[in-house]
């Protein structure tokens, strides 16, 4: 749960889980943060086993492991997109 306590991780999780493959480069431009900011929190949230880590080259693709995620939080992605669709 300490991997979703942080509320750039909970964009992260909800910019992921929108795409099969999300690249690395789409959550620099849609998040305020930093690149190593962005990697710390990937490390984070891969080590809780919740995305995957691709590399295709120089780039860097993740994958959100929805099946994790519902297991310990039942309908987060669900929640989250919906709280986005309300706050624009």
């Amino acid at each position: 749960m300490k991997a979703l306590s942080d509320p750039t991780r909970l964009d992260m999780i909800r910019l992921i889980g929108s795409a099969a493959q999300y690249p690395c480069t789409s959550l620099e431009q849609e998040l305020p943060v930093s690149k190593s900011t962005i990697s710390y929190h990937v490390k984070i949230l891969s080590e809780a086993d919740l995305i995957s880590v691709r590399r295709q080259g120089k780039h860097f693709f993740y994958a959100l492991h929805a099946d994790v995620l519902d297991y310990y939080t039942p309908s987060l992605i669900q929640r989250l997109a919906e709280d986005e669709t309300t706050s624009n």
